[in-house]
C-alpha cells in the first residue's frame, strides 16, 4: 500500500499591512513500516531522550508543548546545540532523522505531547 500518511500545514502572517500566507495540504507519504508511538511525556530541565518507543526507524515527528508557560528545546542528539524552540502551546512538525532526539524544558518541567510514525 502507498501514501499512508497525509500532512496538512498552513501558516498565515497578518501584521502591519503586510499579509502572507502558506498552505501545503494533503502531501502523502510512503510509510514503509507499521510503528508508531503516541503518547504525552515530561521533560524536565536537565535534557533527556524523546521517547521513540518500538519504532525501529523514525519518520515523522510532531511534539506539541502542552505547558502554559515555558518553552521546550529539542536537539537532535545528546550534548549539542538546539536545532527547535517550541513555544508554550505551540506544535512542531518535521522528518526525524535522528535515532534519539533529545528535549529539554527551560525554566520548569514541561508535558510535551509527541506522535512519532515511523518511515
Amino acid at each position: 500500500m502507498a501514501d499512508e500518511l497525509t500532512i496538512t500545514a498552513s501558516l498565515a502572517l497578518v501584521k502591519n499591512n503586510i499579509s502572507a500566507t502558506k498552505s501545503v495540504s494533503a502531501i502523502t507519504v510512503d510509510v514503509a513500516g507499521t510503528g508508531y508511538q503516541k503518547g504525552v511525556q515530561n521533560i524536565g530541565t536537565s535534557e533527556e531522550a524523546i521517547a521513540v518507543g518500538g519504532v525501529g526507524t523514525n519518520g515523522y515527528i510532531m511534539i506539541t508543548n502542552l505547558d502554559a508557560t515555558n518553552y521546550v528545546k529539542v536537539r537532535p542528539a545528546t550534548g549539542v546545540a538546539d536545532l527547535i524552540r517550541i513555544a508554550p502551546g505551540d506544535v512542531c512538525l518535521f522528518r526525524c532523522e535522528a535515532a534519539a532526539p533529545f528535549a529539554i524544558a527551560d525554566t520548569a518541567a514541561c508535558d510535551i505531547e509527541v506522535m512519532l510514525v515511523e518511515s
